[in-house]
């Protein structure tokens, strides 16, 4: 009886490491963007950077860090049922650096493939409202057409005028609030 239950434990055992592995396998194979499959693919997830001018033609310099999908989060997420596109989010963090202070964002962005060489949107969040720089463009999201491929990303940036109290503010008739810059980020 008690050699029935030890081979019965082994072989739950061995089960769930497979049912395992292949969750896992099934996780990296579905986001092509995030795991290389050999040492030479190029992946989405990484450190990047580059520079651009914002609507008031003030220098910015971005650096924004792509993280790497957790299995967590899709753990999560099969709770509320299958979503295809829970394999094309991505997340992660950008500092925006200025003479008038430094932009420290969480990015939550989506791809438009499966590949994702075609990039939907990426929204950058303050990860401190108080801090905000103020009296500034400051970036709010990536337009849709953003591509990237191998060691470039380029992107069009949309923006939110942050006045003097943190609040946005936006004047139809300034064409400043509705300029969309282009900025090409390289990996760093």
């Amino acid at each position: 009886m008690a050699k029935k239950f030890i081979v019965s434990l082994v072989l739950a055992g061995v089960f769930l490491a497979v049912y395992s592995f292949i969750l896992d396998w099934k996780f990296r194979y579905d986001r092509p963007w995030a795991f290389a499959s050999g040492s030479n693919t190029a992946t989405l997830v990484g450190s990047w950077q580059g520079d651009f001018k914002d609507p008031d033609g003030i220098t910015k310099h971005i650096e924004m860090v792509i993280a790497e999908p957790e299995q967590k989060k899709r753990n999560r997420s099969k709770s509320r049922g299958f979503n295809h596109q829970d394999e094309l989010r991505f997340t992660g963090t950008a500092v925006i650096k200025s003479r008038l202070g430094v932009e420290n964002d969480r990015i939550s962005g989506l791809l438009k493939s499966d590949d994702g060489h075609d990039i939907d949107k990426i929204s950058f969040s303050p990860i401190n409202e108080e801090k905000k720089v103020r009296e500034s463009f400051n970036v709010s999201m990536s337009e849709t057409g953003s591509t990237w491929q191998d060691d470039v990303i380029q992107l069009k940036l949309s923006f939110t005028y942050v006045t003097k109290t943190g609040a946005g503010f936006s004047d139809s008739a300034d064409d400043r609030f509705d300029k969309k810059i282009p900025v090409t980020l390289h990996r760093k």
